[in-house]
């Protein structure tokens, strides 16, 4: 039986005295999982070598040489959706290159964490080293790959056959102390229980999922003979695949996307005074807190689970805490109402999964996970006729779509000017910007919005209603925001205000390159607007370490920018002398989320919240018991003269304020990544400067005791649906779920 983290820790770590630092990451960024070989063979560990990817585009045996179609219109070719995708593109995407380059300013070597998921094949074969991404080559610039999903392995090895990779310290699984515990969710040791106040009783063993810990699965040392991992536990007899396959739960679990999608800084994690985390620091013995540490057991990533420390993002924890993550899409009859909005996605998900009861085709149950949102299922066939597959009822769409829907575009205009950081070349730019359309498409099925009141009150409230499974919005918190746009018009028809303005700014920033306009939020700070976002900041206590020897980071570090005169508004030095968390955008320096109003989604529980670190901020907000509300009520404010309002809920995946901070704090002192801030910033000025989607819209028609009148207006514009929700919720608020 394998050692735990801990356990291993317990017995001495592993020194790295032998080892020379120039060939490995800095023992404050390594993390759990299967390891690739620099650590492998400076470690002297007894893993074996982890064989190499299969390409998903080019090479042997590639894997859109077969998954093509699945349909006479190719509407679900796997390859050709998935080039479309983020996942995709995870490696080409500017603002990852643009947030890295700060990134290892600030702590050389933390960029090992953003390739690990970001170019997964180039970093399981061992080219993360350097961090910043020049050993890296082009025929990495798959992103997330084919490969990697279909070899990933639940890192507790709890399905017989489908084990892992992994060699003790780097065990991506251990101890962890219970829900509710004083400790609970710190790493624990199964034997004694330490340090979970409930003993042995409140320590259980449990998989890391998060921070790209793979488990790389492999059943052959050749390349092209490894089984592929996949849901499905038969083939028709006729079926000729050319590779090997085996079945595996794993990928029907959520689990799995949480590998990537709950991301911790280990940095912060150890070595940050409070460690990142929302509700107070590690326990004594649960953490290293030495920088460059040489016992690389000792360190937080590996004694305790990935979501304990340092938060960044945390997608799949959210999920993991609602009601979702153990609700059956079968069940869909059953759920509060304005969760089955038509339109909405979880409407969609059942409607997809329909053939079948909302179960899989093979009777295994179906319930509301990453998967079923974001790999539907359609009935086709997963390759090419010519290996005879079978026609699936049941088939994953491999379109992957998400949120992003500017960074596509940001993609596609630097490749034409042979300008990406790595993958440039010929792109399927038609799928490209299909995913870009499916991502616009995704956004307005995750929320709808409903009125309390008739629409002849102007004073009414509103309701913003999660669809979604995870917060609304999820993921990557910098540049990403949400707000409520209202423009309030008189009986003329003239706009008397307009909250949640969006429009052009004057820049004056003489630096080069720097626009004279750009368009923002006017106001954010606008008492009548309702933004919606995460702000990250620096501790005075972590500000004043990370100035010290040795991490020695320059006082003048700026934290921020005048986002029109690009000056300097804030520096580590005021982060030091400042009794509360300072604002910044420092991906790898923020330990502290200041405030975090995104809404959660529908009955997340408080204590598993809490445990994983994925609460509101501050945790009292949407609480409703022992679980927060997935909606949020706001209220509205006419100005005088007001007899009209229309009503918008924005979403803008890159603002300018995030766009220009990496780009002014890229000090250019290395050469490969000295002008990805640059391109990053040309990118977004000549893409509409990610335009803002308009993801849900309602109104407010003028008041009028005539009904015919009333509805005339409606009609004129091209709100009648509207006007026919007002009508209902006079006798029930907020009691349809078509809103929006």
């Amino acid at each position: 039986m394998r050692a735990t983290p801990l356990l291993w820790a317990l017995t001495g770590g592993l020194s790295l005295s032998a080892v020379a630092f120039a060939q490995l990451p800095p023992t404050d960024v390594m993390m759990p999982g299967s390891q690739p070989p620099e650590i492998v063979t400076g470690f002297a560990l007894s893993q074996p070598d982890i064989v190499s990817f299969i390409h998903s585009d080019t090479g042997a045996q590639h894997c859109s040489g077969c998954h093509v179609s699945g349909t006479a219109d190719h509407s679900t070719e796997i390859t050709t959706l998935w080039r479309g995708s983020m996942m995709a593109n995870a490696s080409r995407d500017p603002l990852t290159w643009a947030a890295l380059a700060v990134a290892e300013q600030d702590f050389p070597g933390v960029g090992d964490t953003c390739i690990r998921c970001h170019v997964s094949k180039g970093w399981v074969e061992g080219r993360s080293v350097p961090s910043d991404g020049s050993a890296l080559q082009a025929l990495d610039a798959d992103g997330v790959t084919c490969h990697l999903c279909h070899r990933l392995a639940n890192p507790d090895d709890s399905e017989v056959g489908v084990t892992g990779v992994q060699s003790s310290p780097f065990v991506a699984a251990g101890g962890v102390c219970a829900t509710s515990d004083a400790h609970e969710g710190v790493g624990c040791d199964l034997g004694t229980g330490s340090p979970c106040s409930g003993g042995v009783g409140a320590c259980a063993p449990e998989a890391f999922h998060g921070n790209a810990m793979f488990s790389i699965f492999q059943d052959s040392a050749d390349t092209l003979s490894i089984s592929r991992l996949g849901p499905y536990g038969f083939l028709p007899a006729d079926s000729l695949p050319p590779h090997n396959w085996k079945q595996a739960a794993f990928q029907r679990d959520g689990a799995l996307c949480g590998t990537c999608h709950d991301v911790s800084n280990p940095v912060t994690g150890d070595l940050a005074p409070a460690h990142g985390r929302l509700a107070g620091a590690l326990p004594a013995g649960s953490f290293s807190g030495v920088p460059g540490d040489p016992l690389v057991a000792m360190k937080a990533a590996l004694r305790n689970p990935p979501y304990a420390y340092g938060v960044e993002q945390r997608t799949y924890s959210e999920w993991l805490a609602s009601s979702f993550a153990a609700t059956s899409v079968s069940s869909f009859a059953s759920l509060p109402p304005d969760l089955q909005a038509p339109g909405g996605v979880v409407r969609a998900v059942s409607d997809a999964a329909a053939a079948n009861g909302g179960d899989y085709a093979d009777g295994t149950p179906r319930r509301f996970t990453c998967q079923s949102c974001h790999l539907r299922p359609v009935s086709a066939a997963a390759c090419t006729p010519g290996f005879g597959p079978p026609t699936r009822a049941d088939m994953p769409l491999h379109d992957l779509t998400g949120a992003n829907a500017w960074a596509p575009l940001a993609i596609l205009y630097l490749n034409g000017l042979n300008r990406l950081r790595l993958g440039g070349g010929v792109l399927d730019s038609a799928a490209i910007s299909a995913g870009a359309t499916r991502a616009t498409a995704m956004l307005k099925s995750a929320v709808s919005l409903q009125l309390a009141s008739p629409t002849t009150v102007l004073a009414n409230t509103v309701r913003v209603v999660n669809l979604a499974g995870h917060k609304l919005f999820t993921g990557y918190p910098e540049g990403r925001r949400m707000w409520l746009n209202v423009k309030w018009y008189d009986a003329g028809r003239a706009l008397i205000r307009e909250d949640g303005a969006y429009g052009a700014i004057p820049v004056t920033d003489p630096t080069h390159g720097s626009p004279s306009n750009v368009e923002t939020l006017i106001d954010p700070a606008d008492p009548n607007t309702r933004v919606y976002g995460v702000e990250s900041g620096i501790s005075q206590a972590w500000a004043q370490k990370l100035m010290a020897a040795p991490l020695s980071l320059p006082s003048g570090t700026p934290l921020g920018f005048d986002r029109q005169t690009g000056t300097v508004t804030r520096k580590l030095s005021d982060a030091a002398s400042a009794a509360q968390p300072t604002p910044s955008s420092h991906l790898a320096l923020n330990d502290v989320v200041i405030s975090d109003n995104r809404i959660p989604p529908w009955g997340m529980d408080s204590a598993e919240a809490r445990k994983r670190n994925a609460t509101p901020v501050p945790s009292t907000l949407y609480l409703d018991g022992a679980v927060y509300d997935h909606f949020d009520d706001v209220m509205l404010h006419p100005p005088a003269g007001a007899v009209r309002a229309d009503i918008a809920l924005l979403y803008q995946t890159t603002s300018w304020e995030y766009v220009q901070f990496v780009w002014k704090a890229n000090r250019k002192s290395n050469s490969f990544l000295a002008t990805v801030g640059d391109d990053l910033l040309e990118a977004w000025l000549q893409t509409q400067m990610a335009t803002p989607v308009v993801v849900a819209s309602t109104a407010l028609p003028e008041p009028s005791s005539d009904s015919l009148s009333a509805a005339a207006l409606c009609a004129i514009a091209l709100l009648a649906r509207t006007c026919t929700r007002g009508r209902r919720s006079r006798s029930r608020p907020f009691a349809d779920p078509g809103s929006g």
